[in-house]
């Protein structure tokens, strides 16, 4: 005869781990219904067929990778993206190439398919925050992650923010793996990961050696000092393998080592200089552009300084003005930074490539 209190005890905790489930599933149908109404309207906005700037590229580019051969959008130059290095990161180009070889370019595919990929973020938070806290910080988590209009804002664009922050906390959880011993399995796949989220935002890989470091520090927890060396290794691997072919593939086509992308020293250079605002992407160096118009900006530096440029040197060319900026006006690049910061964590979303904010007020669901 089974005791009563046990039997009691696991009745009990079997039916809060089922109203835990159906609370999360509750809020995945309340995301999934906001993003239902969401892709009704999204026809409305005057980008959904004929994207623009930044979307505007990475269309064009995936419709180049998935068919070999498309046509340049009118008014566009062409980005000579088969004889230059990787201008962008490729990670989400790539993806966006993979829907449209698999299914086509309708164009509402890739949106629906991004707004999976945010409500398999919230079920990862979950996943995350049950791990590390406990079942209600998990369901607030997965609740914000699901209803926030931002996510949904760019979960309907031809952009990678979605594909970003998927990888970001995938990242974070294979990362987190480690904590439960030091395998180097479990560091390949953190590697790996890593390196998929280095190829959307390359600036990630900044991670490449905070790991080290916080690997050195587990291993020295628990005295796994023997691990250290092939976990590390083993993480080092896995981010090589995803990042590598970027690489190489730029220098095959120019002779030039770009890692992953060619846009840090211009983007560096946008964000710190005397004109700059924290917001635009535009000077008198480069004039207004879009990311079709950046052999063009490479042209004309050439012919302002009298000889010729690898993509590598004009790179070093925006840098040098950027850090030239930083350390002979220091309180004006402080100031600056302090102007970025604000706007970062202001309740307003900033971008530089189109008018969120309205396009949130004429939307039933965003607003």
């Amino acid at each position: 005869m089974i005791p009563v209190a046990p039997l009691a005890m696991i009745i009990s905790v079997m039916t809060s781990r089922n109203r835990e489930r159906l609370i999360l599933l509750a809020i995945l149908a309340i995301g999934l219904a906001l993003r239902a109404i969401y892709l009704f309207e999204l026809p409305k906005s005057p980008d959904f067929r004929y994207p623009l700037l930044d979307h505007m590229y990475h269309d064009y580019w995936a419709r180049l990778i998935a068919f070999g051969d498309t046509d340049l959008p009118v008014g566009a130059a062409d980005p000579l993206l088969d004889s230059n290095p990787y201008l962008r990161p490729p990670g989400y180009p790539f993806f966006l190439a993979g829907i449209y070889k698999l299914f086509g370019t309708n164009p509402y595919i890739p949106r629906i398919i991004q707004m999976l990929l945010g409500l398999s973020s919230a079920v990862l938070v979950y996943v995350l925050c049950r791990k590390w806290f406990c079942p209600a910080v998990a369901l607030v988590a997965a609740l914000l992650m699901s209803v926030n209009w931002v996510f949904l804002y760019y979960e309907g664009k031809l952009h990678a923010p979605s594909l970003l922050v998927f990888l970001s906390i995938l990242t974070i959880y294979t990362l987190g793996l480690l904590t439960g011993g030091l395998k180097p399995t479990r560091a390949l796949y953190a590697g790996l990961t890593l390196g998929l989220l280095a190829s959307v935002r390359p600036n990630v890989l900044t991670m490449c050696v905070a790991a080290p470091l916080w690997i050195a520090w587990l291993a020295w927890r628990r005295k796994q000092h023997r691990l250290f060396l092939p976990t590390v290794l083993a993480f080092a691997a896995g981010v090589a393998l995803v990042v590598a072919p970027a690489a190489i593939r730029n220098y095959k086509v120019t002779g030039d080592f770009t890692l992953i992308s060619a846009n840090g020293g211009i983007n560096f250079f946008f964000g710190n200089n005397s004109l700059s605002d924290g917001v635009s992407a535009a000077h008198p160096e480069t004039g207004a552009w879009s990311c079709f118009d950046y052999p063009r900006i490479v042209m004309d530096l050439e012919s302002r300084l009298g000889k010729s440029l690898t993509h590598a040197e004009a790179d070093a060319h925006f840098t040098a003005l950027a850090t030239t900026f930083i350390r002979e006006w220091p309180i004006e690049a402080l100031r600056l930074t302090a102007r970025k910061a604000l706007l970062f964590w202001s309740p307003r979303e900033i971008t530089s490539y189109g008018d969120v904010e309205s396009e949130r007020h004429h939307s039933s669901v965003l607003s």
